[in-house]
């Protein structure tokens, strides 16, 4: 005989439906508290949002470059820096137009809902059609640059040459360069465009700035060059021609003095090149790696220069005596008269007083001469009686 099995009520089959039933209402509860939450946060903001201080926003920022008046792109600035003092809504001016050299303002969009929070500045069709191509007037031409040349410092026979940067040459930019362009130096080469409505590019090292300029840095490297210098090339002076004064005709001549011509050396003479006067020559080189060599009178001095010092003599010239010969009396002639006594008695006391002491002489000289006259006559007669 088979017994009927009893019906047993488990654990399981009893909890089953309340767990359901549970999870259902902690569900549903999770819902309402969202939903409510959402509701509260809606009913808590506002209608018209506002952006905040550090909201931020690009703007067109006016520059003084008329060729790029809005700089070579877009910034992006906070609120704050636009609509507090000093701020970018006080860069005001007009939208910039062909012929303007200043005065142009920024292009700033509105800020807020429907401009709400600050209307904006210059946003007009042209405005915005800067504002648009990236704050780049329309039909700006782009200038690429290209990088500088730059030779670096070389170490040759101990001589270290230097170094040196030079921009490509490019038409409608300018170069300017500035720092230190030596070994080991910084330099920075600095571009522009000079012509309206060009815009430089970047690239190729050069980097942008906010006026519209590009700047190129360059690093020179540090080249050693510490090997033992050549030995200088002597230069053996050889002492000036020296002249003295000279007497002439009682007068003292100028003493002069004259430095050798030497290649690579130049001279100057100081102080006083006169008689009894003291001069000095002072040589110095002209040429790099020369040294002189003293020599002949020549002294060399700490500088590298040598001086030769001239004492000029002492001439004394005698006086020049000059001879003036007497001047010669002449007397005048007795006035002429019709009576010969009274002519003869007139000449004969001034014969007599010229001839003074001589009568004696010449009266002798007569007799001498009338003596000879009569012993000339006296042989001629006799040879004539011979014959």
């Amino acid at each position: 005989m088979h017994n009927k099995p009893e019906h047993v009520q488990t654990n399981a089959g009893k909890s089953s439906p309340p767990r359901k039933l549970r999870s259902t209402l902690l569900s549903s509860a999770a819902i309402l508290a969202l939903g409510f939450a959402s509701l509260g946060a809606l009913a808590a903001a506002p209608a018209n949002a506002t952006p905040g201080s550090d909201y931020e926003v690009t703007i067109c920022h006016a520059t003084s470059a008329v060729n790029n008046p809005y700089g070579p792109k877009p910034i992006t600035v906070d609120v704050a820096s636009i609509l507090n003092e000093p701020g970018h809504s006080g860069h005001t001016g007009p939208v910039f137009a062909a012929g303007m050299t200043s005065g142009w303002g920024d292009i700033i969009p509105p800020i807020g809902n429907n401009g709400d929070q600050y209307a904006g500045m210059n946003w007009t069709a042209e405005g915005q059609a800067i504002y648009n191509n990236g704050c780049r007037i329309p039909g700006t031409t782009d200038i690429s640059l290209a990088a500088p040349a730059v030779v670096q410092a070389v170490c040759t026979d101990s001589v270290l040459s230097a170094p040196s940067v030079t921009p490509v040459a490019i038409e409608g930019v300018t170069y300017q360069t500035s720092g230190d362009v030596a070994n080991r130096g910084t330099a920075t080469v600095t571009a522009a465009a000079t012509e309206p409505f060009t815009a430089l590019t970047a690239g190729n090292g050069w980097v942008l700035k906010e006026d519209g300029t590009a700047t190129f840095t360059v690093t020179f490297e540090t080249v050693e060059c510490n090997s033992t210098p050549p030995t200088p090339v002597d230069i053996l002076l050889t002492a000036p021609a020296v002249a003295q004064a000279l007497c002439t005709d009682g007068v003292p001549s100028t003493p002069s003095v004259t430095p050798v011509a030497i290649d690579g050396v130049e001279y100057q003479t100081t102080g006083n090149v006169a008689n009894r006067g003291t001069a000095i020559v002072t040589a110095t080189v002209t040429t790099d790696n020369t040294q002189l060599v003293a020599a002949d009178g020549w002294n060399l001095n700490e500088d590298g220069t040598a001086t030769f010092t001239v004492a000029f003599d002492k001439v004394a010239c005698p006086a020049v005596v000059v001879t003036t010969p007497p001047a010669t009396t002449t007397t005048p002639a007795a006035p002429a008269t019709s009576d010969p006594a009274a002519t003869t008695s007139a000449v004969q006391p001034t014969g007599l007083a010229e001839t003074g002491a001589n009568s004696g002489f010449f009266l002798a000289l007569g007799a001498l001469l009338l003596g000879l006259g009569g012993v000339a006559v006296w042989r001629t007669r006799r040879t004539a009686g011979k014959h």
